[in-house]
């Protein structure tokens, strides 16, 4: 998605892009105010309101505002603009490719679902069997659609 981003793309998902900068930078700026980065993020990602529970908001905050959380999730943004493309790229030239099956599942109101063919762009990396669907939600699948979540984890697990 890095390789074939747009604007739009760039723009929805800017913190793609911003947390791959260098540290300090992201991690001293979110820390300035760690609650409202998390609750900006967790916003405009949850497409079904209610969802994401106050307890479980809580819980996120509880976990998320402290330093070292903050930069490791810079530094997971990081691998994966670095060392995540570069293994991707060294992949795609020795054509080494998924061999296990796999099934994608995806937010169909998210920005992703909307603006890639999710399933097209796992059959390029597999040469088993790709199979999937978006469940009507934004990213956070396990809570906004849990039981459609875990049927479909139960049935795809059950045949493999």
């Amino acid at each position: 998605m890095y390789r074939r981003t747009n604007q739009e793309f760039a723009t929805k998902y800017m913190w793609w892009f911003f947390l791959i900068q260098a540290a300090p930078l992201p991690e001293h700026l979110i820390g300035l105010d760690p609650q409202y980065y998390l609750q900006t993020i967790l916003s405009g990602l949850n497409k079904t309101p209610g969802a994401i529970t106050p307890e479980a908001l809580s819980e996120y905050r509880r976990c998320f505002c402290c330093t070292s959380t903050i930069h490791g999730g810079c530094e997971d943004m990081r691998a994966s603009a670095d060392i995540g493309l570069e293994m991707d790229g060294a992949d795609d030239c020795a054509g080494n490719k998924i061999v296990a099956p796999v099934h994608a599942l995806w937010g169909a109101n998210n920005t992703v679902g909307q603006s890639w063919d999710v399933l097209a762009t796992w059959r390029a990396k597999a040469t088993s069997t790709v199979t999937g669907r978006s469940l009507d939600c934004g990213h956070f699948l396990q809570e906004e659609r849990p039981e459609e979540t875990i049927e479909e984890l139960q049935r795809f697990f059950g045949t493999v």
